[in-house]
């Protein structure tokens, strides 16, 4: 079930300061550390006009995971001769991916997921991929205050039925309205359990690293600010959040990949109607334990 915290009930409390972390403790939250943290690392994809879908994924796991898999990721592209990803380039084929054959392409996406599922493995072992997506179309057909509402918005009642606007939020960028769920299951999922499966309402503090897009930064600092605040079962685990270049956080690329896989996959389903995933995507949605989230017109209309 979808899960948004109803942003509207909190008092202002958000800090919309968006400062730069220092060099160390980017490094602590990004590419190690402390063993013992859970850190989410997620990306988006489709956030350009006339997507048919809006995708936020990527994955939560242990220090210890995320550590190993930069290091085998790493690897990865230095076998291919690459000095990072990027999924619009290698989508489009330009930049490092420029005059790639169709065989190498696979050869890559063999090699990129078998590292990926290598590192994270399957099961709740301290790893899960998580995809939240909504089709622009739908959320686009939701009234304007709607829209905003979603997006992080905060309205006092005027007079009568007119609404005069706190925040506006953000009306036309879905991401906003899909981050809140990837933030929620990505401290829900990774909660602790009891032998049966069932979650004990406790865990670790899960931090956040997200690909640095500086006109979304301020915005997604407010919403998850609010979301600390609220009365969700999970915020009190909702640990710290960075934006960081690709480049300094080298595993930001495998959340990149994961929300290429899971538009490319949505995007056919939606433009089609055709359930296909390429063999080598196949092989990461089936290995890996993961939440997958679609939000269509009847769970907007709810929310």
């Amino acid at each position: 079930t979808c899960a948004l915290p109803i942003l509207q009930s909190l008092e202002s409390k958000c800090n919309l300061q968006a400062t730069e972390p220092s060099d160390d403790y980017l490094s602590e939250l990004c590419h190690g550390g402390g063993f013992a943290l859970l850190k989410a690392y997620f990306d988006e994809s489709g956030i350009h006009g006339g997507s048919p879908v809006c995708v936020v994924a990527g994955f939560v796991a242990s220090a210890k995971i995320a550590y190993n898999l930069r290091a085998d990721w790493e690897t990865v592209l230095l076998s291919f001769g690459l000095r990072s990803f990027h999924a619009k380039d290698f989508a489009q084929r330009s930049g490092e991916f420029r005059c790639w054959s169709d065989a190498r392409i696979r050869s890559f996406s063999v090699e990129a997921i078998s590292a990926v599922i290598g590192a994270m493995g399957g099961g709740w072992t301290g790893a899960q991929m998580i995809c939240v997506a909504v089709a622009c179309e739908d959320f686009f057909a939701l009234p304007l205050d709607e829209r905003r509402w979603l997006t992080g918005g905060k309205f006092v009642q005027s007079s009568g039925d007119r609404r005069k606007w706190k925040k506006q939020g953000a009306p036309t960028k879905p991401y906003f309205f899909l981050l809140q769920q990837a933030v929620y299951d990505a401290v829900k999922q990774s909660e602790d359990r009891d032998f049966g499966g069932r979650y004990l309402g406790k865990g670790e503090p899960v931090n956040f690293v997200f690909d640095r897009q500086n006109e979304y930064e301020v915005t997604a600092h407010a919403i998850i600010n609010a979301m600390r605040q609220s009365s969700s079962s999970v915020s009190e685990r909702i640990g710290d959040v960075v934006f960081s270049s690709r480049h300094r956080a080298t595993v930001l690329q495998v959340a990149d990949f994961i929300a290429y896989e899971c538009f490319g996959y949505l995007a056919t389903l939606k433009e089609r109607g055709e359930h296909v995933l390429s063999h080598p995507a196949s092989r990461l949605f089936s290995y890996l334990d993961s939440r997958e989230v679609f939000i269509d017109a009847q769970m907007l209309r709810r929310l």
